[in-house]
């Protein structure tokens, strides 16, 4: 009998230890999960066989798809959004699928144009355990849109400076010699009169 009791406190003992570690697993989840919704990025993970493991909102909405769809997305559809028309030529695509397979790295900026044209830094790499072993791969896109349009327009501000500065020089010359011409002008003036 005294072994028995024994038996069952180490029982309740491990039982409540296990309970303690669920319980702190879960909590960890949940921070990881609030970590990875409200990051600015679009965050993906994709396990071995290609399937979706973790993925937020933001991932979904900048390659186009709900983002109710959740986890019903595909490592293989994520490739095929940046294939549609206006996305990555197909030697790059190759490229990626090529990386992906070897377990590389992936790190480019490209540009989709579904639903709207954005431009996206995409990095893709591969995600090993403690032991090197490979578990799946980690996507990341920080949509960089608005700094490309901000670029443009500093661009062509700069070139409407360039054309304005061109055009004041221009002018300046023109009334130069504009100047001389009435000048010699006044004096033929004055020796007619």
């Amino acid at each position: 009998a005294d072994h028995r009791e024994s038996l069952e406190k180490l029982v309740a003992s491990r039982t409540e230890s296990l309970n303690l570690s669920q319980s702190e697993l879960e909590r960890a989840n949940a921070r990881l999960q609030a970590a990875i919704s409200s990051t600015k990025n679009g965050f993906l993970v994709e396990d071995l066989e290609g399937g979706v493991s973790v993925v937020n909102g933001l991932f979904l909405s900048l390659i186009g798809s709900d983002p109710d769809q959740n986890s019903h997305v595909s490592a293989d559809e994520i490739l095929s959004a940046f294939e549609q028309p206006g996305g990555i030529t197909p030697a790059m695509a190759e490229d990626w699928r090529n990386r992906r397979a070897e377990s590389g790295v992936i790190d480019h900026e490209a540009v989709l144009s579904l639903p709207e044209k954005r431009v996206l830094q995409v990095y893709s790499a591969p995600i090993r355990d403690r032991r090197g072993n490979l578990i799946g791969r980690v996507w990341s896109l920080q949509d960089l849109t608005e700094q490309r349009q901000l670029e443009e327009g500093l661009r062509q501000s700069q070139k409407m400076e360039a054309v304005g500065q061109l055009a004041g020089g221009i002018a300046h010359d023109f009334n130069n010699l504009l100047a001389g011409v009435l000048g010699n002008l006044a004096l033929v003036k004055m020796d007619l009169g």
